[in-house]
């Protein structure tokens, strides 16, 4: 009976997240292409609603993402549990997020149809294509939930995995944030609320970078302050100056 329980909620989890994961792509496709989706958006709140969404994102993703925090949750959650548990919250708040978001005219500029336009689409297309190398580079299954509903299926203890830097990790430390700025900032057509929504997510990244290397630091000690000299952080070919 609990082997039931938790996987249906597992199944369900995984679920909210793809649900989160689409309507977030779906409002991602509208910062590209204003007016795509903007009819369904059922509110109107302005930037003022849009700063709220962005800081629940924020600290959702920021808090469930700590040790102490995971420690604490520990306490009400099953083991086993965890992940699921995060993937579907996320979920939610990619949802509420993207449902929610109230956009803005006219826009900054426009450049659709320009020569200029392809090569900013051309830039975000590569984002996506960097995000995606980057997920299936360590575990896609594990991003959405899946792999919990597997470990569970199969009775299968959750474990810290080893480092590994495969392909883009050999270029940069974090190419699924350096995907996601270049998704977030070339565009052909830029809004205000596009242009808000970069800047903050922007300023989320950089500092939730330090906050995850500074875990994995202490998760692997040397081995990843070694890594840290020989790949640089997010531009690629950009080592940091060795001191003598």
């Amino acid at each position: 009976m609990r082997k039931l329980l938790f996987l249906q909620f597992a199944v369900f989890a995984v679920i909210v997240a793809a649900m989160g994961m689409a309507a977030f792509a779906l409002m991602l496709w509208d910062f590209q292409f204003p007016g795509t989706f903007k009819e369904w958006y059922i509110f109107r709140g302005g930037m003022p609603l849009n700063l709220l969404l962005l800081l629940g994102f924020g600290l959702q993703h920021s808090l469930m993402a700590r040790k102490g925090f995971k420690r604490a949750l520990a306490r009400w959650i099953p083991t086993e549990l965890e992940r699921s548990f995060y993937v579907m919250l996320s979920g939610f708040v990619l949802f509420t997020l993207s449902l929610v978001w109230s956009p803005s005219a006219p826009p900054l500029y426009d450049l659709g149809g320009t020569v200029w336009g392809y090569l900013l689409s051309g830039m975000a297309l590569l984002g996506v294509v960097i995000m995606v190398w980057a997920a299936t580079a360590t575990d896609a299954l594990d991003l959405v939930g899946i792999r919990s509903v597997i470990r569970i299926w199969r009775d299968a203890p959750s474990s810290e995995a080893p480092l590994k830097m495969l392909r883009m990790y050999k270029i940069v430390r974090h190419p699924l944030y350096l995907g996601m700025l270049l998704l977030f900032w070339f565009t052909p057509t830029m809004t205000h609320d596009h242009l808000f929504f970069a800047e903050v997510m922007t300023a989320y990244l950089l500092i939730g970078i330090q906050f995850e290397e500074r875990d994995l630091l202490a998760t692997y000690g040397e081995t990843y302050r070694q890594y840290q000299r020989d790949v640089p952080m997010l531009i690629p070919f950009l080592k940091r100056p060795r001191h003598r």
